[in-house]
């Protein structure tokens, strides 16, 4: 997924590529990342309450 490799890049290099996209890409790819952030975390939370996995 071309959308998490920023993650796996340092610092220096995400604010070189997002430097490089214009602004309605950033506004995309950051609601991509949160969204997947947010994606993360409720799978983690139903992981984790045996309430919810049932």
């Amino acid at each position: 997924m071309p959308v998490l490799l920023p993650a796996l890049l340092p610092k220096s290099a995400q604010a070189g590529w997002v430097s490089r996209a214009n602004s309605s890409e950033k506004q995309s790819i950051s609601v991509r990342m949160s969204q997947i952030v947010i994606n993360h975390l409720l799978v983690i939370v139903t992981q984790s309450d045996p309430r919810r996995a049932q």
